[in-house]
């Protein structure tokens, strides 16, 4: 299940860059549709990163999780994805890591991009089973005391 979801993540990282090439062609023919396509473009990503991450967190833990738990959790995680997606995108084309370090500045930031995307994985793993015991369908509201 994990490789399947890295292999779609790496499908999702294709077809958004299938859509900046179409965006940079209809950029052409009409000029301004640039915002709209960018739009799109996160769109698709989030509705897709957060299905991935949804299916993950249902389907992989021991423990049952409800569907409306799991959601939540993927919503979150997906946020961060993408955020940390774009923050590393802007790393890469504002600064100078090829001419600095050559070859190694790259691996650098790919070993930073895994490191990131694990962690952020187990943070919302985390998150859903907690949110589930303390907010969710496992919440168990305490016994009042006797006065």
């Amino acid at each position: 299940m994990v490789l399947g979801i890295a292999f779609l993540l790496l499908i999702s990282m294709i077809v958004s860059a299938v859509l900046s090439a179409v965006t940079a062609y209809f950029n052409y023919l009409v000029p301004g549709a640039t915002f709209a396509w960018h739009i799109v473009d996160l769109m698709v990503s989030f509705g897709v990163v957060t299905l991935l991450f949804a299916l993950l967190f249902r389907y992989v833990p021991d423990e049952r999780v409800t569907w409306r738990d799991v959601w939540i959790g993927a919503v979150a995680t997906a946020l961060l994805f993408d955020i940390g997606k774009f923050l590393i995108g802007f790393y890469i084309g504002k600064s100078s890591v090829g001419s600095m370090f050559g070859a190694a500045g790259s691996v650098v930031v790919i070993l930073a991009w895994v490191y990131y995307s694990s962690q952020l994985v187990f943070f919302g793993a985390e998150f859903t089973h907690v949110y589930a015991i303390h907010r969710g369908s496992k919440f168990t509201p305490r016994q009042q005391r006797p006065a």
